[in-house]
């Protein structure tokens, strides 16, 4: 409407300006604006009345993917994890590890929640929620622990039993590229194998790795 109103005011002026011209060059009387011009009635187009504009379309509530139902029916459960995590001495060393993972689906159904405790020499708690996003066809993790470090990542899901997680992790270290490979070995068994970059994903390193049962 804004494009239409200046484009109207603006053929107003020249018109207006067109007529002043000719009436000062030809000296002809004004014509009468009272009488109506030819072919204005009561069904012209210049008299028909405005289009009323459409009601705006009731807002919907989204709905939680169905994707994340049904992933919530394979994982949900507690799980038992026997593994190795790289000691933060200089993360070379790879020391044992024990994590007991419980999963459940929550937030109204839109994530599935993972509650992680590790215990041995890397001993740790943490919180991790999965969900999936619809627009990019990908899933979606984000996860935090009582070290003060998260990490956020991406999956386009399982391909030939093994779902590759890629995304970035933040600590105490800084910040690195993070990969996350897990294998289903069977409907209650899993492998894991975490690893960071700290060169941009040129390099990488272990950081963990478990064999989970249900």
């Amino acid at each position: 409407m804004k494009t239409y109103s200046k484009l109207s005011i603006t053929m107003v002026a020249a018109l207006s300006l067109t007529g002043l011209a000719l009436a000062d060059s030809h000296k002809e009387k004004a014509p009468d604006m009272k009488k109506a011009p030819a072919g204005a009635g009561s069904g012209s187009a210049a008299a028909a009345a405005p289009k009323a504009p459409e009601a705006p379309k009731k807002m919907e509530m989204p709905k939680p993917p169905a994707e994340v139902e049904a992933l919530a029916k394979t994982m949900a459960g507690s799980w038992k994890c026997t593994g190795k995590s790289a000691d933060m001495a200089d993360m070379k060393t790879m020391v044992d590890m024990k994590i007991a993972i419980t999963m459940k689906l929550d937030m109204n159904k839109w994530w599935i929640n993972g509650t992680l405790k590790a215990t041995g020499k890397m001993a740790f708690n943490g919180q991790m929620y999965t969900t999936y996003d619809q627009p990019s066809k990908k899933w979606y993790r984000l996860m935090v622990d009582n070290w003060g470090g998260s990490e956020t990542a991406w999956s386009t899901g399982a391909k030939d039993g093994k779902t590759v997680w890629e995304g970035e992790g933040r600590s105490s270290m800084g910040t690195m590229k993070s990969r996350t490979t897990e294998e289903t070995k069977g409907p209650k068994e899993v492998t894991m194998k975490g690893e960071g970059s700290m060169d941009n994903g040129k390099t990488w390193m272990t950081m963990w790795e478990a064999a989970c049962k249900k």
